[in-house]
């Protein structure tokens, strides 16, 4: 489906994932091979149960109401036991074709809990809260036209939030301006530490997803400067605590370079019709860096 240019507020996933742009999620593929990406633009990649959960994670912290409309809670009783077994074969009946529950997530009383926990915690941290429940919106869409290629791109935003003090500026005084500010929500199976976040952000490719939404948004709200870029991230683990990062403009020029390399590569293979993978030939492997200054270390 084609969509104009211009931001798009409260639209489903299913709409967003119809319109005919390019998005990160497809634009990923290219770190590898055009081959690789081209995948990713015909099959979507089956889903995990940690994303499963980020995105049930996602839902209690940001859209609450949403949850149990997409989600249901599994009773809490043994199907093998005499009495057990019809509450859960009634509960089964629910989620069939038709039932009260057909189509939603099914989740356990323990997972319900983490997610109550982490959604406490969230509000609980000064900064999450005012980021999450002041003014903003939640699901913002945009489509843009990307200049150098000229190809529509498209970017889905977990929240826009309009605050009163922008991330790593001390207070000089009151004002009732109100400055943009992009969130975009993580959980992590490791504890938060700096380095733990820096390692998802090669492993996951934070940074040239965040440098693709900072752009797309500056491309439809014009302004001097980037907006500043927030991740929320919630441990999925007990204490289930919240930390909250922000790209340093190092971290988000390489982002920049990253997906503007990978928008490059895709409008070469739309122009050539071509989706080469691995060069052709042998090439050498060697010891990688790190190891070789471990090994160092133990002679």
């Amino acid at each position: 489906m084609k969509k104009e240019p211009g931001v798009y507020p409260g639209v489903s996933f299913d709409e967003y994932a119809s319109w005919d742009a390019v998005n990160h999620s497809k634009l990923v593929g290219f770190k590898d091979t055009p081959a690789h990406a081209r995948e990713l633009f015909l099959y979507e990649k089956p889903s995990t149960p940690a994303k499963e959960f980020g995105w049930l994670s996602h839902l209690a912290v940001l859209e609450p109401d949403r949850l149990w409309r997409e989600a249901v809670i599994r009773p809490d009783v043994d199907g093998r036991t005499k009495d057990g077994k019809p509450v859960l074969d009634a509960f089964k009946e629910t989620l069939k074709k038709g039932g009260a529950n057909e189509g939603k997530k099914v989740i356990t009383g323990e997972q319900r809990q983490k997610l109550q926990t982490i959604t406490a915690n969230a509000l609980a941290h000064d900064t999450a809260r005012e980021y999450l429940t002041g003014p903003g919106q939640n699901e913002m869409s945009l489509v843009w036209r990307d200049k150098e290629t000229e190809l529509l791109c498209k970017a889905r935003l977990d929240r826009i939030a309009l605050v009163s003090k922008l991330p790593g500026v001390s207070d000089l005084k009151p004002s009732s301006e109100r400055f943009m500010i992009a969130i975009d929500f993580k959980t992590m199976g490791e504890v938060a530490t700096l380095r733990n976040f820096e390692s998802n952000l090669l492993k996951f490719n934070y940074a040239s997803a965040a440098a693709m939404y900072l752009e797309g948004l500056s491309a439809i709200f014009p302004a001097p400067e980037l907006r500043p870029f927030v991740w929320i991230v919630a441990e999925t683990d007990a204490p289930h605590l919240v930390r909250l990062f922000m790209p340093s403009p190092d971290l988000l020029e390489w982002g920049f370079q990253r997906w503007h390399g990978w928008l490059r590569q895709y409008a070469e293979c739309l122009r050539t019709e071509s989706w080469p993978g691995w060069d052709p030939g042998i090439e050498e492997a060697s010891l990688p860096a790190w190891a070789a200054k471990v090994w160092e270390m133990a002679l």
